[in-house]
């Protein structure tokens, strides 16, 4: 983005989830450069957070549980999620779902919960310096909260999940109806 964009401006930056986490520093990176940010949305994730990160110390099997409540609720299908869960036996009931393509390897499942752990266990260390950004944050928060699945919910309870803390004008909170998951469908 920084090379493409360079001191050029305004920028608009969105996401959601983790990449509500990379639209903000971004921001702060461009905005360090001096370009202005002109609007930035967060769609559903709490600010960086202060306390320790629950999920450091997660096993793969809380890991594998986490995935399959995740992928139970996006796709609205049962998986039967249990603490005895494999790779092997999530891929063949995700396959049985028509969740995946028949063929689907065993080594291309468990790379994609790598990677999501790896992303996760980022987005839960991201600890930027608290200095405001100029102008104000947008919030899209999702109306339902899905304890079942979510990290995030416990870390904050106001409205603006933690984000007053990083805009200088404020945080505009727009509530979306769905849980985080569902709220984009």
């Amino acid at each position: 983005i920084r090379r493409e964009i360079g001191t050029q401006g305004p920028c608009h930056l969105a996401g959601h989830s983790l990449g509500g986490l990379v639209a903000f520093e971004a921001a702060r990176q461009l905005e360090a450069l001096g370009c202005q940010t002109a609007f930035l949305g967060v769609l559903d994730n709490a600010a960086p957070a202060t306390a320790p990160v629950a999920c450091d110390d997660w096993d793969n099997s809380r890991w594998l549980r986490h995935v399959a409540i995740r992928l139970e609720k996006l796709y609205d299908v049962v998986l039967g999620v249990s603490n005895e869960l494999t790779v092997d036996d999530l891929l063949a009931r995700m396959l049985s779902a028509g969740l995946l393509p028949p063929g689907t390897s065993n080594s291309y499942l468990r790379s994609f919960i790598d990677v999501y752990c790896a992303n996760a266990i980022a987005a839960a260390r991201y600890r930027p310096e608290c200095r405001p950004l100029p102008g104000k944050i947008t919030l899209f928060k999702a109306s339902e909260e899905d304890a079942e699945v979510g990290v995030q919910a416990a870390q904050s309870e106001e409205d603006s999940l933690g984000w007053w803390r990083y805009a200088d004008v404020g945080v505009e909170v727009i509530s979306v109806s769905g849980t985080h998951i569902t709220m984009l469908a």
